[in-house]
């Protein structure tokens, strides 16, 4: 099973709004036979439904930041939820992103920057925590008022949201650098070369190429064209005729008669690594 790096750890609390407190006190008070049906309990008996919520809010929040960053859709971090517990009731989570697309992240580092990114995931706070928020309070007021049969406040929890972006630090230059590269790629208008410069065989390779060069370009693996290679072997290598490249339409890569960038990109257990080319014509 592959590995995953955590880029970030939260940590949701939810409780009953003061408001909400206050109104159950009011009706206790006026009513003698009054039972209390939401306590603590209640958020523990709900809580795969406050999971989903917050994974889904959370999800399209990280995806929408990430997308930004000019991330595909295929390669989006992960929410994934660690524990959840109550007191009142506390979620903690990691954003995730596998480690076989590391170098991918890294690529995006060099044009977004690692601060960027950090103080992005930290800016996104009050966005995500009212997010989530506004979506538990609506379902807790229909709770309230089915069980009471009266208008609960408006806002029936408090939420708050912490964002620990000190993991996305680890993932520098210097770490990334530590996994290297174990191949060598050449490239000409009418054949790719692969070569396995490791001692052990590489297995399950993806190869794409793309035309031009641009930030976007690093993340458009469904637009590129394909082959893939089951085994090559150590101190072997492999070359691939270009029109045996095809997209996911089942086109042949074909060249523009003019010289041109190509961006190559080899995927295999140990990551995403990409060449660029400068093609004459």
């Amino acid at each position: 099973m592959e590995n995953n790096v955590i880029l970030a750890k939260i940590n949701f609390f939810m409780d009953l709004s003061d408001e909400t407190k206050i109104w159950l006190c009011d009706l206790e008070k006026n009513n003698p036979c009054f039972r209390n049906e939401i306590d603590l309990d209640y958020f523990s008996f709900n809580k795969e439904k406050w999971k989903i919520i917050f994974v889904n809010s959370s999800q399209q929040i990280i995806d929408e930041f990430f997308l930004d960053l000019g991330l595909s859709k295929e390669y989006l971090p992960k929410i994934e939820v660690q524990d959840y517990y109550s007191g009142s009731f506390v979620i903690n989570a990691d954003i995730i992103i596998s480690s076989g697309l590391t170098l991918l992240f890294n690529s995006i580092h060099g044009f977004s920057g690692v601060p960027q990114i950090y103080e992005g995931l930290k800016g996104l706070k009050t966005k995500w925590n009212e997010s989530i928020r506004d979506i538990i309070s609506k379902e807790v007021y229909q709770d309230l008022k089915n069980t009471y049969n009266q208008r609960p406040p408006r806002v029936t929890v408090d939420t708050k949201i912490a964002i620990d972006t000190r993991p996305l630090l680890d993932l520098n230059e210097r770490d990334m650098r530590s996994q290297s590269a174990q191949i060598n790629v050449g490239l000409s208008r009418h054949s790719f070369k692969l070569e396995n410069l490791s001692e052990e065989t590489i297995s399950h390779l993806r190869v794409g190429l793309l035309i031009g060069f641009s930030k976007e370009k690093l993340c458009e693996f469904e637009n590129s064209y394909q082959n893939g290679i089951n085994n090559l072997f150590a101190h072997k290598s492999i070359t691939i005729n270009l029109c045996d490249f095809l997209d996911k339409n089942g086109n042949s890569f074909d060249l523009p008669r003019e010289p041109v960038y190509i961006v190559c990109w080899v995927e295999e257990g140990n990551g995403i690594y990409f060449f660029q080319f400068y093609l004459d014509y």
